[in-house]
């Protein structure tokens, strides 16, 4: 099968089983599909960055599955398809957890079939599971802005100690001049971040967010705090991190960096 003559809004998709998701999940890498995509996915409208609705059309025809639903909501198909492409609402009627997949990486749940007229059905999609391919060398720096010594420490003691020691960049959100939505940016230097470095000594609504996101994708983490600074906000007495003093930033450096070397060993 090949991608031409598809419409620009249409994305040629796969469905896998339960079983084939579930190996997919447990290994943690990438889905590469030797197959033939056997479905094409027609998003409508976007709720949010991670859920729609659309159509699912058949590659050959492009034309919309059409379902006929009796006054039970119960359904059966029109048309005459193959049984492989047809899995995917036989497991969503079974209640059986299968997955669409447009690159190998990010998986969506079918959620919904509704019921139009003409016997039509939306089809409504959320996103369940992204297997994120990181950037090397990049590290994410979650911290509130505003504290003048936070930023001074940030500046000498971990963004160009980083880069001079280890060649690894260190990014916040504030370093991005975008006109798009910061949220978005930060969700994407997130999911993109090889690891995430998150300050706690203050935290406000924005750190909290942003941690609860890194921590909502599993990505590696380190905690830093000022030593014998009170952490009024985060409970962190179960979570391991590395404090620090601000005049004296050698040792803090040195755990930092074994830290990091430790966990790309981990995750090689």
């Amino acid at each position: 099968m090949t991608l031409k003559n598809i419409k620009k809004n249409h994305y040629y998709a796969h469905y896998l089983s339960k079983e084939e998701f579930e190996k997919v999940v447990k290994s943690g890498k990438r889905a590469f599909i030797t197959y033939q995509y056997s479905l094409i996915i027609e998003p409508i409208e976007y709720f949010d960055r991670f859920s729609f609705y659309g159509y699912i059309l058949e590659p050959s025809e492009e034309q919309a599955d059409f379902l006929i639903f009796d006054t039970n909501q119960n359904w059966r198909y029109v048309s005459n398809s193959s049984l492989r492409s047809r899995t995917y609402a036989m497991d969503y009627y079974d209640k059986i957890p299968g997955a669409f997949t447009y690159d190998g990486v990010t998986f969506f749940k079918l959620t919904e079939i509704r019921p139009m007229p003409g016997n039509e059905a939306q089809f409504f999609f959320r996103q369940t599971v992204t297997l994120y391919t990181f950037e090397k060398d990049n590290i994410f720096m979650i911290m509130p802005f505003g504290n003048k010594e936070l930023n001074a420490f940030y500046e000498n003691n971990i963004r160009n100690f980083l880069r001079d020691k280890a060649s690894l960049k260190v990014i916040r959100a504030d370093d991005f001049a975008d006109n798009d939505v910061i949220i978005d940016t930060i969700m994407s230097q997130i999911e993109k971040a090889e690891i995430i470095l998150c300050e706690i000594t203050v935290c406000n609504k924005n750190v909290f967010f942003e941690i609860g996101y890194a921590r909502g994708m599993d990505k590696e983490m380190i905690f830093i705090s000022q030593k014998s600074y009170e952490l009024k906000f985060f409970d962190v007495n179960h979570i391991r991190r590395i404090e620090y003093e601000i005049n004296r930033p050698v040792v803090f450096q040195e755990r930092l960096l074994d830290t990091i070397k430790s966990i790309r060993n981990r995750i090689k």
